[in-house]
């Protein structure tokens, strides 16, 4: 029924059609440090798998119907990222608390850290967790002081593509996501560089958490992706898919666990 509902105007042989041209197209990722499109440099780890194609059913209106998702090599330069908040500097912390998000605490940072209003927020919050003082949690979501990674995607024509993707460790889905613009603008500009404004409590809790969890498991951890257009059509997949593997960490973020 909620097929009908969302691509009721259109076939429902183009969904099996988009699926099915990626079906026998086998991308093999370019994980060698010697490939010319790679761009690895010292220190950076590239993911890789076993099997480079991962085989998942999806049952939609349609009937079940085979997916055949591929490794996408990625690389992270960095594993273990820490303090990040400490580095935004844009605005001194008389002006950050004056902003809506954080005036409830202006009160309190006038009467008690008057001599750091000049501070960019960034060092001031750095400086209340060195002196283990628990008012620096105010300023950052809940995930904002964890442990992170970058890694980015390395092939340009997959970067470029949308759809479905799916972090695993060995062949067990973890998170299930899709792009509405592009991997490369989701992953390599997105949840895979956590800059210091997403650590606050105005920023972005859910790519922080993501990020982390990658990081913890870098080691094992491997990206696939299923390419696909029409965005409606990605939509159906990837709740059907979430509802089916029930992928970890995708519970975890939804808990805010």
């Amino acid at each position: 029924m909620i097929w009908r509902q969302n691509v009721s105007r259109k076939p429902k042989s183009n969904f099996t059609d988009d699926v099915t041209r990626h079906l026998t197209k086998v991308v093999r990722p370019h994980d060698h440090p010697n490939n010319a499109n790679s761009t690895l440099s010292h220190g950076v780890r590239s993911s890789q798998a076993r099997n480079s194609i991962l085989s998942f059913t999806t049952s939609l209106e349609t009937g079940s119907l085979p997916l055949q998702l591929h490794l996408v090599a990625v690389s992270f330069v960095e594993t273990s990222l820490t303090d990040v908040y400490a580095l935004r500097t844009n605005k001194v912390l008389a002006d950050f608390v004056k902003s809506p998000r954080f005036s409830e605490l202006e009160a309190v940072v006038r009467n008690h850290y008057s001599d750091f209003l000049d501070l960019p927020v960034g060092k001031f919050v750095a400086m209340l967790k060195g002196f283990k003082d628990p008012f620096y949690r105010e300023f950052l979501n809940h995930y904002g002081d964890l442990s992170y990674c970058t890694l980015r995607i390395i092939d340009a024509d997959h970067a470029r593509q949308k759809g479905i993707y799916m972090f695993t460790i060995g062949q067990s889905p973890r998170y299930i996501g899709r792009c509405r613009d592009s991997f490369g603008k989701r992953i390599n500009q997105g949840f895979g560089r956590i800059k210091p404004e997403n650590c606050y409590a105005n920023g972005q809790p859910t790519n922080c958490h993501l990020n982390a969890l990658i990081a913890e498991h870098h080691e094992s951890v491997n990206l696939y992706v299923l390419p696909l257009e029409d965005s409606e059509h990605a939509s159906v997949l990837e709740r059907d898919l979430v509802r089916k593997y029930a992928p970890d960490w995708n519970r975890q973020i939804v808990r805010g666990t």
